[in-house]
């Protein structure tokens, strides 16, 4: 949004805020988990990347110059904070033959564009060039009157939608966890977008989806069940990514300006043909993770829960599932049966002794009723707490710091996938430091010529700073999503997250429509290879892979040389890296050594090299593979 600059009492000019670039995305480093090669657009020589900026767009559409201008200004703070060289290009220079000397040509708000320029662009790309563009892409001619989106369609692989309800206050663009441009990016994670005026939309038809939208209004959501406002598409020899919003348009939120600059990176990775190594997101390379979180409901009935649990857990002894069970403690205190049984069947998490929300209350409050539901369990240790109802505040993240506690489940987060409760957000754990006290005349030391003059002060040693707490990992409760257990799982299959399956008990009888949707949802797991686990397995693993990080030593001819730093406290089993290399063909690629085994993926194109243990420290590995 803009600001305005105020210099000696006087408002000038407008000016746009600054976007800052997240310190800890680079082209070699988008994520801890995620090592590229993006040296072909960082040569010396000219630019490899051009800026566009749409005059014509600009004058002639939209009524709001402003809008080329920030969104030109915003790219050019990401370029720069990445350290990509580029130059900024005009109208005419669309117009001419693009010079493939441009790897990638950026265009933000290239709205209206004249038939001879769209033409240029459809054979810069059929000859491999690659655009980034925002916006309505090429809906106007350059005079500003409107074409449709034939071209759009072209270019894109997807219908261009205007039909659709407007969004006042923004919406959530949802990140899939697969294909080209998923590395490092959280599964599911959803980007905060600003209001679009107007807002349009894609449907996919041979293009990738980069996932979907949500909206903030419930009942507009149907209207968006098959579109998105994220596309990536592969055309001839070139690919365009293509965003309705524009760069400066995404929540100032550091995660959220994270995952934005993650997406930007790996697209132009794979644009240039780059080489990516990432961690895959779970086990053995897993499609999914799948945990089933038993929950409970508020004003439950005593006979119906313990007919319902005791029907999930004949289910899950049936399927072989283990499950977390989050049950108060007011519940299963009198079952000493039903709960020695469940805790057979997977773990035991806790809620607190009865439904009643935790939020509002004192932390000794909120901490007595924890324990208390901790004893009248009779377990020894636990890892994470669901608050009932999911409300939680300040107060719990205390008690959960002060007890150690691993997670908080969720429901309603930005990520189909494990991420973190920011303490900012709740709780001021800052402490008043004290003034140090000053002594009323300081006592200057003996003057010795060639020295400097000291000052001795009396002031005590000022006290350390706090060291802030571990934050919380917070687990997604998937609620909602979708009318059935099956298609909820489909939606969270196809961005590569975990899908934390909430079961009550008490709702579901032994015949009921839930129940049935329930072992069809397990099986169809069981057959597509998901990894099925507890809730704390899913955080320990996420926790695990975000210590993995792989580094690219060197690449020569047919050898790639990484190494994989494993900094966590523990050895780790299960872990993938999945390389890809552009069109490179690398399908016969093997591990030197025979330290891992590397298998190609055909649905994904991409490699999966199985690791064996990674023990703490770093380790070589050496792939290699024939000349076409």
């Amino acid at each position: 949004m803009p600001v305005a600059l105020l210099v000696a009492g006087l408002f000038l000019v407008p000016v746009a805020a600054a976007q800052p670039v997240h310190k800890f995305v680079s082209v070699q480093a988008p994520a801890r988990t995620v090592a590229t090669d993006l040296s072909q657009l960082l040569t010396d020589k000219r630019p490899r990347l051009a800026l566009y900026r749409s005059e014509q767009t600009a004058t002639y559409v939209g009524g709001n110059p402003r809008l080329v201008e920030d969104a030109v200004y915003f790219w050019e703070l990401l370029l720069l904070g990445l350290r990509i060289p580029y130059e900024i290009v005009d109208d005419r220079a669309i117009s001419g033959r693009l010079d493939r000397d441009w790897d990638i040509v950026v265009m933000p708000v290239a709205e209206a564009l004249s038939d001879r320029q769209k033409r240029r662009l459809r054979e810069y790309v059929e000859d491999g060039g690659n655009l980034i563009v925002s916006g309505r892409f090429g809906v106007f001619d350059e005079e500003g009157n409107r074409k449709g989106g034939d071209f759009f369609r072209s270019m894109l692989g997807s219908e261009y939608v205007e039909n659709v309800p407007s969004q006042p206050f923004g919406y959530l663009q949802s990140l899939t966890g697969r294909g080209p441009v998923s590395a490092g990016v959280d599964p599911g994670f959803q980007l905060n977008v600003a209001a679009q005026q107007p807002l349009v939309a894609a449907r996919p038809v041979e293009a990738l989806g980069l996932g979907r939208v949500v909206t903030y209004q419930p009942a507009d959501q149907a209207a968006f069940d098959s579109l998105t406002t994220a596309v990536y598409n592969h055309k001839e020899d070139g690919r365009v990514l293509w965003t309705r919003f524009h760069a400066h348009e995404i929540s100032r939120e550091d995660i959220q300006q994270y995952m934005w600059q993650r997406l930007v990176v790996n697209a132009m990775v794979d644009m240039v043909g780059g080489l990516s190594v990432s961690v895959a997101p779970w086990p053995n390379a897993a499609p999914m993770a799948l945990s089933v979180a038993a929950l409970p409901t508020v004003g439950f009935d005593p006979l119906s829960f313990m007919n319902g649990t005791e029907q999930l857990l004949d289910l899950l002894e049936t399927a072989r599932v283990p499950a977390s069970f989050y049950l108060t403690s007011s519940e299963l205190s009198a079952l000493n049966d039903l709960r020695n049984r469940l805790i057979g069947m997977g773990e035991v998490g806790l809620t607190a002794e009865s439904d009643r929300v935790l939020k509002g209350q004192p932390m000794e409050i909120q901490r007595e009723r924890i324990l208390r539901a901790k004893r009248d369990m009779g377990i020894e240790t636990f890892h994470g707490i669901y608050p009932p109802g999911g409300f939680f505040d300040g107060n719990t993240l205390r008690v959960l710091d002060d007890l150690s506690v691993d997670y908080l489940i969720l429901p309603g987060l930005t990520s189909w996938s494990p991420g973190e409760v920011d303490w900012w957000e709740y709780v001021d754990y800052r402490e008043t430091i004290e003034e140090a006290e000053v002594p009323e005349e300081p006592q200057l030391a003996l003057f010795v010529p060639g020295q400097e003059t000291a000052a001795r002060s009396n002031a005590p040693e000022p006290p350390a700073p706090r060291v802030e707490p571990d934050r919380v990992i917070s687990v997604s409760i998937i609620d909602g999503v979708a009318p059935s257990f099956e298609e909820t799982y489909r939606f969270v299959r196809d961005v590569n997250g975990h899908y934390v399956l909430p079961y009550y008990p008490e709702t579901y009888s032994a015949r009921s429509t839930s129940a049935a949707d329930f072992e069809r949802t397990i099986a169809r797991a069981r057959k597509e290879r998901a990894w099925i686990a507890t809730v704390s397995d899913a955080v320990i693993w996420w926790r695990q892979r975000q210590s993995i990080r792989p580094l690219v030593v060197s690449r020569s001819g047919q050898e790639l040389h990484i190494d994989v730093h494993n900094d966590s406290e523990s050895v780790v089993d299960g872990a993938v890296l999945e390389i890809k290399m552009g069109g490179e063909s690398f399908r016969n690629m093997r591990v030197a050594g025979g330290d891992g085994v590397a298998r190609f993926n055909e649905d994904t194109g991409v490699m999966n090299v199985h690791l064996p243990t990674l023990d703490i420290g770093v380790r070589r590995v050496v792939l290699t593979w024939d000349r076409r």
